[in-house]
């Protein structure tokens, strides 16, 4: 799936050579439901009011499920997870966004949860969330980097843990119990409250970091052992 902030975006169903085009753009950030379908889709509109969108499909359809939203994350097609627009807590839906509880009152810095080996993990402020009951639940593990937003990006298990802070990006070998600075940020791609702006990856089998931001070039920084 590739999105444009400004231009059609569209879904690949075969590495690329053809693409199925998305009837939705222009978005922030999203979550996919990895370990269910792989075709599941949470999204945030770009200048939308935090508008919720929702497609089953990869992007052919898509239902708005409301405004005012920030944080995404999905462990499966029914399984949806957001956050208000201010980031303050974790709600739940288990039928595909038709209602909505709240399971988490702890504020989020992060604006994607990410699924590992059907364990969801959330960057928030006083430390990294972990939920292994399909987000129903939420545990704080450990304090995290200083303004940490990005990730968190794995390695081979869910020891190996990269994060993003203003300062650079942090690694855990310990499952984010303690944080070690891994490799500085990329020229000019800051991290900012609420993960805003900076994109950034990381290829951990190589080692290699990578960054982007519009209007940015793009970058790659090798970190040898």
């Amino acid at each position: 799936m590739c999105f444009a902030i400004y231009g059609p975006s569209g879904y690949s169903p075969d590495a690329g050579n053809t693409w199925i085009p998305s009837k939705v753009s222009h978005l922030d950030f999203g979550a996919v439901d990895w370990s269910d379908t792989g075709r599941a889709l949470l999204a945030i509109g770009h200048e939308s009011s935090g508008k919720l969108l929702f497609s089953p499909d990869a992007g052919m359809n898509w239902n708005t499920l409301g405004l005012d939203h920030w944080g995404t994350g999905l462990f499966d097609r029914k399984t949806l997870l957001t956050s208000d627009a201010k980031g303050s807590g974790i709600y739940r839906s288990t039928n595909s966004g038709k209602t909505w509880t709240k399971v988490s009152d702890e504020p989020l810095a992060g604006p994607v949860m990410v699924e590992f080996k059907r364990v969801g993990y959330w960057v928030g402020e006083h430390g990294l969330l972990v939920s292994r009951n399909k987000g129903a639940s939420w545990k704080t593990v450990g304090p995290l980097p200083a303004g940490a937003t990005v990730g968190p990006m794995f390695g081979k298990n869910e020891r190996e843990i990269v994060v993003g802070a203003p300062s650079g990006l942090y690694e855990s070998k310990d499952a984010g119990k303690t944080w070690v600075l891994a490799a500085p940020l990329a020229p000019e791609i800051t991290v900012l409250k609420f993960g805003r702006y900076a994109t950034y990856g990381w290829d951990p089998i190589h080692n290699l970091f990578y960054a982007s931001q519009m209007v940015k070039p793009a970058y790659k920084l090798a970190v040898r052992p």
